[in-house]
């Protein structure tokens, strides 16, 4: 047991974000993960017909209206051909959120690596989209409006700097808020098995005190997991309407 104890002790609570490679070619070419993805664009595609008429159809259109309210009222987009991208973004993100808290599982929005590439890439794809728009008319979001020829060149450097910005903030914000929370559950439910399995009879009588903070903290992180999905595809729909609205 006491082997057991310091063994435990050193564990990183890191440690589970760890990702070690596989040689084996299906898994590196067919995991778990693409067929979930694969799963949730099925349901994207089919969300509105598939749930109609059954028990889960509140629980969906209370998603759906979510990010149409985000999409139409708060955001302004006028067409409605882009949001099948953003509710497949927004259910993604709360699926790979809430599949992390599953015990021997792994949150992908944990790693900041995968993180800035699913970031980048949707920037790529609104960015293209912008281009597409507004042709040349497109490089105006660089230029801060009501400056002089001679200002805009001191000041369009940093434009672009803080344009950019916005894929390392939104990366690390997910990043920071998911591996945080995870940390805590991890460092939390070690200390619990050991309160458990060393403790003394009385400690045993008050279980309940570290159980119900664990309880609570595992609800708290349900809450963050949306809301992060939330967050993220939000920003993600305002900096989209401003490049669709671009002056």
């Amino acid at each position: 047991m006491k082997d057991l104890f310091f063994n435990i002790l050193i564990l990183n609570p890191l440690e589970q974000f760890v990702i070690f490679g596989n040689k084996s070619c299906l898994t590196n070419n067919i995991t778990n993960l693409t067929i979930i993805h694969l799963s949730l664009l099925f349901f994207v595609l089919n969300s509105i017909q598939l749930f109609k008429k059954n028990w889960l159809s509140l629980s969906i259109n209370f998603l759906l209206n979510l990010v149409k309210n985000i999409y139409v009222n708060e955001v302004r987009i006028l067409t409605p051909k882009f949001f099948l991208i953003f509710w497949f973004i927004f259910i993604s993100m709360v699926v790979n959120n809430f599949l992390g808290l599953i015990p021997n599982s792994y949150a992908i929005t944990a790693s900041l690596a995968l993180n800035l590439l699913v970031t980048l890439i949707i920037f790529c794809m609104i960015n293209m989209i912008g281009t597409e728009y507004h042709n040349w008319n497109f490089f105006n979001i660089y230029v801060p409006r009501g400056i002089s020829l001679v200002l805009a060149w001191f000041l369009i450097p940093f434009e672009i700097i803080s344009y950019f910005a916005r894929i390392f903030s939104l990366s690390i914000r997910l990043f920071a808020n998911i591996l945080s929370g995870h940390i805590l559950l991890h460092i939390l439910g070690n200390f619990l098995y050991l309160y458990i399995a060393f403790g003394t009879t009385w400690s045993i009588i008050f279980i309940f005190i570290p159980s119900a903070l664990v309880i609570v903290i595992t609800f708290l992180e349900l809450m963050i997991a949306f809301l992060q999905a939330y967050v993220f595809t939000n920003l993600i729909l305002i900096y989209f309407s401003g490049i669709l609205q671009t002056h």
